[in-house]
């Protein structure tokens, strides 16, 4: 396991990016971050998605939910060969547009990315390692 890589700084400014998109809810940005073969499973639960479910998930969402907040950070990241990994952390505070009830989802994810070359990458597979969805006032 490597903690240094050529373009690892890049690595760092494409995951910085690829959340300030989401954010920003620019999706078509936020989806040229992914690789055509990109996958997501959650362990544990037998759930996986493709890029094009990422989409339709997130478009979704969007037109579901206002975003009120986003705390993310990289707990860690490292490199084999032209591969990075990132462990991320999450907190998110949605509210549903017609309920107005807040939504909050708490997880971490293991971002892993391909190096394309010229300090580019692109998300290649997201393994959701936990996940906690309760809505605001239920807790």
């Amino acid at each position: 396991m490597a903690r240094q890589h050529a373009h690892g700084a890049e690595f760092i400014e494409f995951i910085n990016e690829t959340q300030q998109a989401y954010e920003s809810r620019r999706l078509e940005d936020y989806l040229a971050s992914f690789s055509p073969d990109y996958c997501t499973v959650q362990l544990h639960t037998g759930f996986h998605e493709d890029l094009d479910q990422l989409g339709a998930k997130i478009a979704a969402d969007i037109q579901k939910y206002d975003l009120l907040s986003m705390q993310f950070s990289i707990l860690d990241h490292w490199f084999t060969g032209e591969t990075a990994y990132a462990h991320m952390s999450y907190l998110t505070r949605l509210r549903h547009k017609d309920s107005q009830r807040v939504l909050i989802d708490e997880r971490q994810n293991l971002i892993v990315a391909n190096h394309l070359g010229a300090g580019a990458w692109a998300i290649v597979a997201k393994i959701t390692l936990s996940a906690d969805n309760y809505f605001e006032s239920e807790r």
